[in-house]
């Protein structure tokens, strides 16, 4: 059964709502796409913002967490190329006897 609401095409999306994603640099830092996700989420559970401007941060959110996810996977890819493709637990304690 169909929803309330008519599906919709690429045309009625507006263009500011689909160039939240684009917008992120590719230099974007971990720490800096999770300091403005947190910005982010407190002004939603805040309440703060209109319906339009809450479904655009949404869209943000999720393109830093995408971001975010990538710079991650990216850091465990050249741990793995370090340790010989094996990850292993970091021992300082090891190191210092």
């Amino acid at each position: 059964m169909p929803g309330p609401f008519p599906p919709k095409s690429p045309d009625t999306v507006p263009k500011d709502v689909s160039s939240a994603a684009a917008a992120l640099p590719a230099d974007l830092s971990f720490e800096a796409a999770l300091g403005e996700l947190d910005k982010i989420v407190a002004a939603m559970e805040a309440g703060e913002l209109p319906l339009d401007e809450s479904l655009k941060a949404y869209q943000r959110g999720v393109a830093l967490v995408k971001a975010a996810h990538a710079r991650l996977a990216a850091a465990e890819q050249q741990v793995k190329i370090l340790e010989e493709g094996v990850l292993k637990p970091l021992a300082l304690d090891q190191e210092d006897e």
